[in-house]
């Protein structure tokens, strides 16, 4: 399974690093990912479709 860093947020000043496994479960969530995100795949959408 592909894993992930994430910063998690304790406070302002604190944060800790740590290794989350991804989990897909349909088509889209794949394409979410391989486009970097669900922002990233509406931006490619909307300049394809222009």
């Amino acid at each position: 399974m592909p894993t992930v860093s994430v910063s998690v947020r304790l406070s302002v000043l604190r944060s800790s690093p740590l290794r989350a496994i991804v989990r897909i479960d349909t088509p889209v969530e794949v394409e979410y990912y391989r486009n970097g995100g669900i922002l990233q795949t509406v931006l490619r959408k909307l300049v394809k479709e222009n």
